[in-house]
């Protein structure tokens, strides 16, 4: 199962006073290590699972601790927003990568991008490049910003060296909204 981690970032979807509770709640490595592990008993690969670099620890500091507390497991994917995390996951020798262009754009609560999807693809590929000049046999996945959903996945796959794509809003958050507003539309038509 392959899931998100915006809410450890900070971003609950929900409200700006849940988005402050989980900044604070989880604001250190140490602090986020029990909710990785639990995730990973569970079977759960969290792909953004570098959160605890956000802003809180050296990128390096935060990319090292994540993949030594996630390493013993079969598949992990971890999320890198730039060419450099890229390489330092590649060093540490995480098997998957994923570029992170962005938290995904669209549906009611998602986040706004100046990206278009050429751009993001190209961030992608840069950072593919990256791992790949250390890891010629990584794994790569694409995820976020502009990629909403699958015609957007298929173009970036297509036109980069990623063998997949990880949806997160695009595959859980979305689809739920479409589907919750379709219903609530039939109940409306209903006539008293």
């Amino acid at each position: 199962m392959l899931i998100g981690t915006n809410w450890l970032l900070g971003w609950s979807h929900t409200s700006a006073s849940a988005d402050e509770m989980i900044k604070r709640r989880y604001d250190s490595a140490e602090a986020f290590k029990p909710v990785l592990e639990a995730y990973l008993r569970h079977g759960v690969d969290s792909m953004t699972i570098k959160a605890m670099a956000a802003g809180r620890c050296s990128p390096y500091v935060g990319l090292t601790f994540s993949w030594n507390a996630i390493r013993a497991q079969d598949m992990v994917t971890v999320g890198a927003f730039t060419p450099d995390e890229a390489r330092i996951l590649a060093e540490v020798g995480c098997p998957a990568i994923s570029s992170h262009v962005g938290s995904t754009v669209g549906g009611m609560k998602g986040a706004k991008s100046g990206l278009t999807l050429e751009e993001a693809t190209q961030m992608s590929q840069e950072i593919f490049d990256a791992a790949k000049a250390v890891n010629p046999d990584v794994i790569l996945f694409a995820h976020g910003g502009p990629m909403k959903g699958a015609r957007e996945a298929e173009y970036v796959v297509k036109h980069t060296d990623a063998v997949g794509f990880i949806g997160g809003s695009a595959a859980e958050r979305m689809p739920i909204e479409k589907a919750v507003l379709a219903a609530t539309e039939e109940y409306k038509a209903i006539m008293l």
